[in-house]
């Protein structure tokens, strides 16, 4: 909606409350409030055109999820990878998603208290990916791409603070300054940079699960110290040599795309066809580390910093 406008030679310019660009609504107080919204919406909308084909039990279960993999999660997801986030815009997502959980299994909300079907119980039935899951999947492509792909002067590298962006310590000559990152951005991938060091640390030291990943704690360090941008990841005494998440991106993509992208912890056969390594991709995801076991280390902040002593001493 317009509210103001200046008169220049030749015409005028308008300023908005909001526009429409590509299908994505922005806002002038560049919230992402209404696109998460009008995301929502166009896939309640698409939802309700595959209502009966998602019912269906003439259709077997993999076929549904396809349905909602390639036909209604690409109209949910669209743009996230480069969106602001915050944990309660993550709950809008999980409430739509769950909205498609529940019509593939033939239940009404009433019916999901009833039967004590919680969105976890529904997502281990259909071997699916939590919103949270797929959003993390899709930023971390993107960020991989612009980290290794895109030239340092591009528009999608100012989201990662270029051109004085560097991640080689041994070229470090001067400091990274925090003003050249977007910090809400940085804060969004941080956000889920923690939530994989927290389940690759559940899986390994709290469960003391079977995987061959050759040293977890470096890859923890790694993630962990995003936030703490350069002058965080110089300090050696803190980073005892591991290389930082971008060095990981670099120097160890296999590495960086099955347990940060993918979190793929468990042992892998090394035989494995390409076509199995899709099929477990789509339908094995990293455990959640459990509410209590975070309550019980103060919350999440005091559940991170607690993993933080603990591989970084």
């Amino acid at each position: 909606m317009c509210y103001c406008y200046v008169h220049v030679p030749g015409g005028y310019i308008h300023f908005i409350d909001s526009y429409t660009s590509l299908g994505s609504i922005w806002t002038s107080d560049t919230k992402m409030k209404k696109e998460i919204t009008n995301r929502k919406g166009k896939f309640l909308q698409k939802l309700h055109l595959y209502k009966d084909c998602l019912k269906s039990r003439s259709l077997s279960k993999s076929y549904r999820k396809m349905i909602i993999r390639v036909c209604l999660d690409p109209i949910l997801f669209y743009s996230c990878e480069s969106m602001i986030l915050s944990r309660q815009d993550i709950k809008i997502y999980e409430s739509a998603r769950l909205s498609a959980l529940r019509t593939m299994h033939n239940i009404t909300r009433f019916d999901q208290h009833i039967y004590h079907l919680n969105r976890e119980k529904l997502l281990k039935i259909y071997s699916m990916a939590p919103a949270l899951e797929k959003i993390m999947r899709r930023t971390i492509t993107f960020i991989t791409k612009i980290i290794k792909k895109s030239p340092k002067r591009s528009p999608e590298r100012m989201l990662m603070g270029s051109p004085k962006l560097i991640w080689k310590t041994d070229e470090l000559t001067t400091a990274l300054h925090s003003d050249t990152w977007n910090p809400g951005y940085a804060k969004t991938v941080a956000m889920y940079f923690e939530e994989r060091a927290m389940q690759l640390y559940y899986h390994a030291k709290i469960l003391e699960s079977p995987t061959n990943i050759h040293d977890p704690e470096q890859i923890i360090r790694a993630l962990l110290g995003f936030e703490g941008n350069m002058a965080f990841m110089s300090m050696a005494e803190y980073r005892m040599e591991a290389p930082t998440w971008m060095e990981l991106i670099m120097d160890s993509p296999a590495l960086w795309e099955r347990v940060v992208k993918y979190g793929q912890f468990q042992p892998i056969d090394p035989e494995e066809t390409e076509q199995m390594m899709r099929q477990r991709r789509k339908n094995t995801f990293p455990k959640t580390v459990p509410t209590d076991i975070i309550n019980g280390h103060g919350g999440r902040s005091a559940f991170i910093r607690s993993i933080r002593d603990d591989v970084f001493n």
